[in-house]
């Protein structure tokens, strides 16, 4: 039923482009599309970075076939709470601000491509 109506619901398909492997009918790869494979596709996402994600989903909303929502945060409740490290977790988070520091500064020096890296730190130290 290739001209049947679908709809695919995903929370992560713009922020994860591989995340977007089951909605074929998008029309990004295969047949008459400038990507022969899905892979073809995320390689060719991956390689341009995260600028490409962002064209890619506003390509896809004005085509229609994509619209985001936000939830909403109005019934929920949160707590925020102070917690004292001791010098031994300082410690411990020193070293690793050091090693993204020195892993960075090796990817400046070896020319290589940054849009990954910042993801890292980001879940480390979350």
């Amino acid at each position: 039923l290739p001209r049947a109506r679908v709809v695919y619901c995903s929370a992560t398909s713009v922020s994860e482009p591989k995340n977007l492997g089951f909605m074929n009918r998008l029309g990004l790869w295969g047949r008459g599309t400038e990507h022969a494979s899905f892979q073809e596709f995320i390689d060719s996402i991956e390689n341009l970075g995260t600028g490409a994600i962002e064209l890619n989903a506003m390509h896809l909303k004005s085509l229609g076939a994509l619209q985001a929502r936000q939830l909403s945060y109005s019934t929920c409740d949160f707590e925020l709470v102070d917690v004292v490290s001791d010098e031994n977790f300082s410690a411990v988070y020193e070293q690793a601000a050091r090693i993204f520091v020195d892993l960075y500064s090796a990817l400046v020096k070896s020319g290589a491509r940054k849009t990954e890296f910042w993801a890292e730190p980001l879940r480390f130290f979350k």
